[in-house]
Parts: C-alpha cells; sequence; structure tokens
C-alpha cells in the first residue's frame, strides 16, 4: 500500500497507473498526467488536485467530498453518487454560504 500523505506530486506522468488502497490524504498534485489512472479504496480527504490532465482518471468508490481542486478535475470518472461530494466539495473551495446557514437566519 502506498504511503503519500502530505506528498507533493508534481509535474509527474503516470499513465494507466492502479492505485488500490493508497493513502493520499493533504497530499498535493500539480502539472501530473493522470490520464487512465484509477484510484479504488483510496483516501483523499484534503488532497488538492491542481491544474493538470486528468482526463480518464477514474475515482468511482473513493469518497470526494474533502478533497481540493474539484474544478481541476475536468474529465475525470466519477459514479453518480460522487455528484454530492464533488459538490460539497467545490461549495467548500468557494466558501458559499447556504441561504439557511447565514447568521441571523430564521
Amino acid at each position: 500500500m502506498l504511503r503519500a500523505a502530505r506528498a507533493r506530486i508534481t509535474a509527474t506522468r503516470m499513465e494507466s497507473v492502479e492505485f488500490t488502497g493508497c493513502s493520499l490524504r493533504e497530499a498535493e498534485l500539480t502539472g501530473c498526467d493522470l490520464a487512465g489512472c484509477l484510484f479504488d479504496n483510496c483516501d483523499l480527504r484534503l488532497a488538492s488536485f491542481g491544474p493538470g490532465h486528468y482526463g480518464g482518471c477514474d475515482l468511482r468508490g473513493n469518497d470526494l467530498s474533502a478533497l481540493t481542486g474539484a474544478a481541476s478535475l475536468k474529465r475525470a470518472i466519477i459514479d453518480r453518487a460522487q455528484t454530492m461530494q464533488l459538490g460539497e466539495a467545490l461549495a467548500a473551495e468557494l466558501e458559499l454560504t447556504f441561504g439557511d446557514e447565514e447568521a441571523g437566519a430564521p
């Protein structure tokens, strides 16, 4: 099992690599080419996906709710259930406020 928690991975090409049961917690990925890679049952909490190539990167089955850089994951593969998780991650990253959570809201 790969443990790359808090790792900084920059300008790396890992085409069609399978990451299974890995910890990438708080890892920073910037300028990487992860096209065709598979992440299976990985810890991606607080992982940061910066600009890079993620087309065909398969993220199905992973919790995506606490990652950053959701907008960078263009053309990645997720399942429908993960849509809400990515929405949560994006809302947190954009520091959005929900109307029912505003201070003083009834």
